[in-house]
C-alpha cells in the first residue's frame, strides 16, 4: 500500500503542460481533457512494456519528496491522446459519400423498374442488381431484405430522389404553403399531384396487389395509406388558411376532395383507363378542383 500511496500523490497534468511520462496511478476518476479516467493501479509489479493508450491511462507526474519508485509506462504521449471521443474529428469524404449516393439511385431506378416490370415476386434481389450494374452483396448490405427494398423503392418514387427529406419538409410543400390565395395553392398541388402519381402510382398497385399474401407488404400498404391520409389532412389544413374559400368548403370536405386526387389510383384510371398524357391529368385535377373547391 505504501506504493500505492506514493503513485496517488502524482498530480494530473493538463494537455499543455505534458512533458513528463505516464504511470497508473490509484485513484478512482480524474477529469483530463474532457474525458472523465478511471485509473488502475499495480502495485508490487514492474511494468517494461508500452501498451496502446486506453481511457483507465491518467498522465501524472510525481513529487521529488516521494523518493519513490514507480514504473513508467510510456515516453512518449501517444498522438491524440488527450483528445475524447466527442472532439474527434469528423470523418468527411464527399467523393466517397457521392459514389455512394450514385449507387443508391441507381439500384433504386433498377428496383422500381423491376417491381414495375416483374411484380413483387418476379423482381428478386438478382434481378435489381443485375439491372443496377452491382452484385446481389451490394443490394442487400443496404436493403437487407426484398421487402425492405421495396419501402425504400417506395419512398425514392414518391421523392424523387434519394435524399432522406420527408415529403412536408420539400420545396414543392413549401411552395404551396407560400401562394397568396386558395387558387394559386390548388395550382401547385394539382402539379405535385401529377409529379408524385406519375412516378409513383404503378409501384403503389404493385404493393396493393402484394399485400394480400405478405403480412411484411400488408404493414407497408397500411403505413402508405395512413401517409395518404397524413397529406389529405395537410392539403385541407393548408387550403383553409387561404383566402379565396366558399362558405361550404370545411376541412372535413376539402380533405375528401383531397383523398381522391391523391388517389394513385384515380392517376392510373385516368391515364391508363381513358388515355391521358401526364399533363392531360394536371389540368383534369385542376378543373376538378376549381368545381369542388372554388365554385
Amino acid at each position: 500500500m505504501a506504493r500505492s500511496s506514493r503513485l496517488a500523490q502524482c498530480s494530473v497534468i493538463t494537455p499543455s503542460r505534458v512533458r513528463n511520462q505516464w504511470v497508473w496511478v490509484m485513484a478512482n476518476a480524474f477529469p483530463v481533457g474532457g474525458m472523465t479516467l478511471s485509473t488502475t493501479t499495480v502495485p508490487g509489479r514492474k511494468l517494461t512494456k508500452s501498451p496502446v493508450w486506453r481511457p483507465d491511462m491518467v498522465t501524472c507526474k510525481t513529487t521529488r519528496s516521494s523518493r519513490s519508485t514507480i514504473s513508467w509506462i510510456s515516453k512518449r504521449r501517444p498522438e491524440n491522446a488527450w483528445r475524447s471521443h466527442s472532439q474527434k474529428r469528423p470523418y468527411h469524404a464527399p467523393q466517397r459519400a457521392a459514389a455512394a449516393a450514385r449507387t443508391r439511385g441507381a439500384i433504386m431506378a433498377a428496383a422500381k423498374d423491376a417491381f414495375e416490370c416483374l411484380g413483387w415476386s418476379g423482381a428478386t434481389m438478382r434481378a435489381v442488381a443485375d439491372r443496377a450494374g452491382v452484385s446481389v452483396k451490394t443490394v442487400e448490405a443496404l436493403y437487407r431484405t426484398k421487402a425492405e427494398l421495396l419501402k425504400a423503392t417506395v419512398d425514392y418514387a414518391i421523392a424523387g430522389d434519394v435524399e432522406p427529406i420527408p415529403m412536408l419538409a420539400r420545396e414543392s410543400v413549401a411552395a404551396m404553403e407560400a401562394t397568396p390565395d386558395a387558387a394559386a395553392m390548388l395550382g401547385l398541388h394539382a402539379r405535385h399531384v401529377r409529379a408524385v402519381n406519375g412516378r409513383a402510382a404503378q409501384l403503389f398497385w404493385v404493393v396493393e396487389q402484394a399485400a394480400a399474401a405478405h403480412q411484411d407488404i400488408a404493414s407497408l400498404w397500411a403505413e402508405m395509406s395512413g401517409n395518404r391520409r397524413a397529406g389529405a389532412d395537410w392539403a385541407a389544413s393548408a387550403l383553409l388558411a387561404k383566402p379565396g374559400l366558399p362558405p361550404h368548403v370545411t376541412h372535413a370536405y376539402a380533405e375528401e376532395v383531397f383523398w381522391l386526387a391523391i388517389d394513385p389510383g384515380t392517376y392510373r384510371s385516368l391515364t391508363l383507363g381513358r388515355g391521358l398524357s401526364p399533363a392531360g391529368f394536371e389540368t383534369w385535377i385542376g378543373n376538378y378542383y376549381d368545381k369542388m373547391l372554388l365554385a
